[in-house]
Formats: structure tokens, sequence, C-alpha cells
């Protein structure tokens, strides 16, 4: 008896193994079927290229910036670009370093995008998920409270927050535009997961006696995610454009240089130092505008009925 047991469990551990392997298989080719699609997509490549750009300026500002973003120099104010060699691209009315202020305000726009888009995510694709997943009442009442966040006016909320809790510097600004765009992402996974409930491996795995929480987190999640990082690259330059926009009207930290903050101090002084207010413009643009062609080759090579 104890020798067929074995000779039963043998071809069983062998099933096993050999579907693992065709799973990963499968997932390896997928992945390369996206990184080559991908590849093939030269609006996709110059999102990458700039948004590792903006990566770059972020964790290196402290070694290349040649001045310190803060240090105040009165005899250099106004300094146009190319005035000074020690100033690359000018200075301010306070004389201040305009590129190490552009270099630091990388730093800035890219730890509140990080921020929105990782805990507004997380939440949101959870929060979305379990929603879909259970239906009924339950579905309705957490639509709801969805609408309700929606109904909120998003910018006023943003400055409040920011102006309640000024200690809590960029990491308050992020949970500010978190707060609010949460409800993107739970309803984006949400139509993912309601189309997914119904699948047949989703009954498959419900027959074999798998928990609500594997079926959710291994079956469904994984199968939904890729919208989900698409909308977090769109996501991204949406933060970076409220962060900017919050720094423009005068909120937040004043010590910590930023690209909307640098545009509103030379916002009065257009005519005789433009390039105050129009370089930092022009870094905003090109971030935000390669982090959109990012999540549009994203959407581009995720996407299985794109034919290429």
């Amino acid at each position: 008896m104890a020798e067929k047991k074995k000779t039963t469990e043998i071809p069983e551990m062998d099933k096993e193994l050999e579907q693992q392997l065709r799973e990963a298989e499968r997932s390896a080719g997928m992945l390369m079927t996206t990184l080559r699609r991908f590849i093939r997509n030269k609006a996709g490549i110059v999102g990458f290229g700039v948004f590792l750009v903006v990566v770059l300026m972020a964790i290196f500002a402290p070694e290349i910036a040649p001045n310190d973003p803060n240090t105040v120099s009165l005899m250099n104010s106004y300094l146009a670009p190319g005035e000074n060699p020690e100033f690359p691209l000018g200075t301010d009315a306070l004389g201040r370093c305009l590129y190490s202020r552009l270099l630091y305000g990388a730093e800035r726009s890219l730890l509140v995008g990080i921020v929105a888009v990782g805990i507004g995510g997380i939440v949101g694709t959870l929060y979305g998920a379990i929603s879909a997943y259970y239906g009924g009442v339950l579905d309705i009442l957490l639509m709801r409270i969805v609408d309700v966040f929606l109904a909120l006016p998003f910018i006023p909320i943003v400055v409040i927050l920011v102006t309640l809790y000024p200690e809590g510097g960029l990491i308050m600004i992020g949970l500010a535009i978190a707060f609010i765009n949460w409800t993107g992402y739970a309803r984006l996974i949400r139509s993912e997961i309601l189309s997914l409930r119904e699948r047949q491996f989703t009954e498959a795995a419900r027959g074999l006696g798998a928990s609500n929480f594997r079926i959710i987190w291994r079956h469904m999640l994984p199968n939904a995610i890729a919208p989900v990082i698409v909308a977090a690259t769109f996501g991204m330059a949406a933060a970076i454009l409220t962060e900017a926009g919050v720094a423009f009207l005068g909120f937040g930290n004043p010590v910590i240089p930023s690209w909307g903050r640098i545009c509103a101090e030379g916002r009065d002084v257009m005519r005789s130092a433009w390039w105050i207010t129009v370089l930092p413009g022009i870094m905003i643009f090109i971030a935000v505008l390669g982090f959109n062609l990012l999540g549009d080759g994203l959407r581009d090579s995720l996407d299985p009925r794109l034919k290429r």
C-alpha cells in the first residue's frame, strides 16, 4: 500500500512541477513580448529617458549641484544664464544659483509623485479589488464613498492639508494628493476585477477551495495590475503639476526649492529676468510630457489586444 501511495504521489508532484514550469515560461514569454513592444515604441523610450533623467537629477543633486540652492549672494542677483560660469543658468533676486535650485526641485517633485502614487495606488487598488470581488451591498456602499471623495474640491483640499500640517513637508504634500487621487485607482481596478470575477480560472480557484484573499491576491490582482501601472505614470505627471501649482500659490515649506515656487518668484520680473520663470516652467513641461509619453508606451506595450 505504501509503494502504491508513493507511485501515485510522484506523478502528481511531477504534474504540479510541470504546471509551475509552464506558468514560469509563460510569464517570461509575456515579459519579453512586452519588453519588445516597449522598445519599438519610440514615444515610450523618450518618456523613459526623461524619467531616468529626472530620477538621476533627484538622486545626484547634492553631488552635481555647483552651489547650495539656498545660499544668498545679493552681489550676484539677477545674473543671466551664461553670464557667470559659477552660475550656469543664472541667479534669482537673492543671487541664488538657479541651476542648483532646479536640480533640487527635481528631488522634490519626484518624492511628492512617489508618495502620492505609491500610497494612493496601493490604497485604491486594494479598496477597488475588495469592492468588486465581494459585490452586493458592500460594493454599493464603498463606491458611494468614492463618489463623495470625487465630489471634494481637489486643489483647496490639498492646500488646506498642507497649511494645517506644514511640518510634514514634502511627505505631507504627497499624502494630501494621495488623499484625493486614490479614487481613480479604486474605480480602475474595480472595473478590471468585475470582468475577472466570472472568468474560468476564478471559478476553478473557488472550486479548489482557495480562500478569498488568495483568489484576490494570487489570481486577480496580477491579471488586473497592468492598467494600474499605466495609471501610475500618469499619476506621477499629475502629482508634479499639482505640487508645482500648490508651490506656485505659496504653500509648503519655502526653504525647500520647488519648480513651482521658483516660477512664482520670477513672475514679477518676467521682462527683465525671464529665465527665473521660464526655465523651471520648461522643466515642469519636460517632466510631465516625459511621464505621459512613458504612460502611453506602457499602455501600448501591456495591452494584449494590441497587434504590432
